[in-house]
């Protein structure tokens, strides 16, 4: 979680707004790859789900954008 705000706050700093998948491809990659900018892309490593693969960010995105948990971490 500290990662998570340590990257949100840098990125806000900067006069950005990242979204869920950009912070999960910055965990994935590393503090030290993250590099505020106005077009980011989702990446990181690849995750095979279902015979389908995805990049981390990918993952993450999708996984915030669903209902999963909703019930439990309501947004």
């Amino acid at each position: 979680a500290l990662i998570l705000s340590q990257l949100n706050t840098q990125w806000e700093r900067a006069g950005f707004s990242p979204t869920p998948g950009i912070l999960v491809t910055l965990f994935n990659v590393g503090y030290e790859k993250s590099f505020p900018k106005p077009n980011p892309a989702l990446g990181g490593a690849y995750v095979s789900v279902g015979g389908q693969s995805y990049t981390y960010g990918q993952l993450g995105q999708l996984f915030y954008d669903s209902d999963e948990l909703q019930t439990e971490l309501p947004k």
